[in-house]
């Protein structure tokens, strides 16, 4: 468990990193299913904990409005 929390950790950083960059990335995980595995040609013996696809994007968009985060928390009591 200690090395997929790892992997998490680097992917996260990663993804970061990737943005600060002006590069876009997302991270799926294709490579956990059986097909795709095959496909890939993964090794039996590997655990596939995601893939990135990265790339420069063509645009990109305004972020949205977000809510404030005072209408997001209920209280208690």
């Amino acid at each position: 468990m200690e090395n997929v929390m790892a992997a998490a950790c680097f992917a996260q950083n990663f993804l970061l990193a990737a943005h600060d960059a002006g590069v876009g990335a997302y991270w799926a995980s294709l490579g956990a299913l059986p097909h795709n595995r095959a496909t890939l040609g993964v090794p039996e013996d590997y655990d596939v904990i995601g893939i990135f696809g990265i790339g420069y994007p063509e645009e990109v968009p305004a972020p949205k409005a977000r809510a404030p985060l005072a209408s997001k928390i209920t209280y208690l009591t």
